[in-house]
């Protein structure tokens, strides 16, 4: 997980420091920030947990989450990873989310590992019911 919340604000891992106690977006459950030369910067569930969003992501997906972000960024577009859509039911997380020049969101779903073709539909059938484009 490459954010969490400090304070009930948003906190991105490459920025948060080691000590202040840091909540899961999703369970508000407690969370620790892994830093170190070997990892990425993420946060992790301090176990036992039964979180939907603790399942291990790989160093490339996350890495390929923020090269997408610092991309869009340097185009002068507001970008943001593991953004949270609110109108959607379930749990959805955009990948990196931006927002276009006009204000218009537009989610970026980043997949590795295969899912089925249900799976793909339903993500889409989402944003697109709540009028955000999807890459």
């Amino acid at each position: 997980m490459l954010v969490a919340n400090l304070n009930r604000e948003r906190i991105d891992a490459f920025i948060a420091e080691r000590g202040p106690e840091y909540r899961c977006p999703e369970c508000e459950g407690v969370v620790i920030l892994k830093k170190g030369r070997k990892v990425i910067d993420h946060f992790a569930h301090k176990p036992p947990t039964d979180c939907s969003w603790a399942s291990g992501e790989t160093r490339a997906h996350l890495e390929a989450k923020l090269l997408v972000a610092k991309a869009l960024a340097g185009r002068g577009l507001r970008a943001e990873v593991e953004f949270v859509v609110n109108t959607l039911p379930g749990d959805r997380r955009a990948d990196v989310i931006a927002w276009s020049p006009n204000g218009r969101q537009i989610a970026f779903e980043l997949q590795h590992t295969p899912i089925d073709l249900n799976e793909i539909e339903s993500r889409a059938s989402s944003y697109a019911r709540a009028g955000i484009v999807q890459i």
